[in-house]
């Protein structure tokens, strides 16, 4: 489901020293992607929702991301001044899963 010409250097980076990942996808799933609603659901979680946004993002427009956190009762929001595809660099990747195992930590160890 990768077809942007940047997402070529990301499945590259993923592929190496990783045989078991592929960019492929079973068609079937194409339809329940286009089924999620989740600014409908938001609203309803009951949990911590952390939120990553790519600030130039042109996939996934970060106005309707940061939207979806602010609909989440306990939503948080965290962003970063990349694209879509850069979030997958070795450096940002660090930096965001750093920032996820801080949200695990905060949320689970309390």
């Amino acid at each position: 489901m990768l077809v942007d010409p940047h997402a070529r250097e990301v499945t590259r980076s993923l592929r190496e020293g990783n045989s078991l990942w592929r960019n492929e996808v079973a068609p079937r799933v194409i339809f329940d992607v286009l089924r999620l609603k989740p600014l409908g659901v938001a609203k309803e979680l009951r949990v911590p929702l952390l939120v990553s946004i790519a600030e130039k993002d042109t996939e996934a427009p970060p106005y309707l991301t940061r939207r979806l956190a602010e609909l989440a009762p306990r939503g948080e929001v965290l962003s970063y001044p990349v694209s879509h595809y850069e979030m997958y660099r070795p450096d940002v990747r660090g930096r965001v899963i750093a920032d996820q195992l801080a949200f695990l930590k905060k949320h689970l160890l309390t």
